[in-house]
């Protein structure tokens, strides 16, 4: 009787020894719910930035692919007509010539381009706010552009003003460049 004993008594400390060792090295079934609702935290907060920043990318990619679009087409002699509704850019292809009021909003979307490439987080401005800039500009290059002065640029032209704003473009991007450089060094 002494061995039944022993071996009750010794299987009876062996399953309390387990069971709290299960207790203690295993986590209760509230604890794997925490982890799970842990992990899908996790994921969702990585998921919600990596969204963010494709988005980011995305639209800061279009931005700068439509600034290259309205500059080649001013140089192609293109007409733009923007519509404020929508913000969308109709462009129309025009091969004959170029009346005042056509050069006057390609001066305009060309001020609008290069304000965004010197600061690319500035809004667009407001037509009337630039509309002395692009007079003073139209009044200085109007007796280079129209040779023959008869109101109208034909396409000849027009390819001193695309020349024209090639070397703005230049000048501003140099002044950028520079400016970055003065920047850097602390100036």
């Amino acid at each position: 009787m002494n061995d039944t004993k022993k071996k009750f008594f010794g299987t009876s400390i062996a399953i309390k020894i387990e069971t709290k060792c299960q207790k203690i090295c295993s986590p209760p079934l509230s604890s794997y719910f925490s982890m799970i609702i842990y992990f899908c935290f996790f994921f969702f907060i990585i998921f919600f930035l990596l969204s963010f920043a494709i988005l980011f990318l995305f639209f800061h990619f279009f931005k700068i692919l439509g600034n290259i679009i309205i500059y080649v087409c001013m140089l192609c002699a293109i007409e733009f007509e923007e519509e404020r509704e929508d913000r969308k850019i109709k462009i129309k292809i025009k091969m004959d010539n170029v009346d005042e009021k056509e050069l006057e909003d390609l001066i305009y979307v060309a001020l609008c381009f290069f304000c965004t490439e010197r600061d690319p987080d500035m809004p667009q401005p407001p037509r009337e706010q630039c509309e002395p800039f692009v007079k003073k500009i139209l009044q200085d290059l109007k007796p280079n552009l129209d040779e023959n002065d008869d109101g109208v640029i034909s396409r000849e032209e027009f390819e001193l003003f695309g020349k024209y704003l090639n070397q703005e473009y230049s000048k501003l991007k140099s002044e950028i460049n520079e400016d970055k450089k003065n920047k850097g060094s602390g100036k």
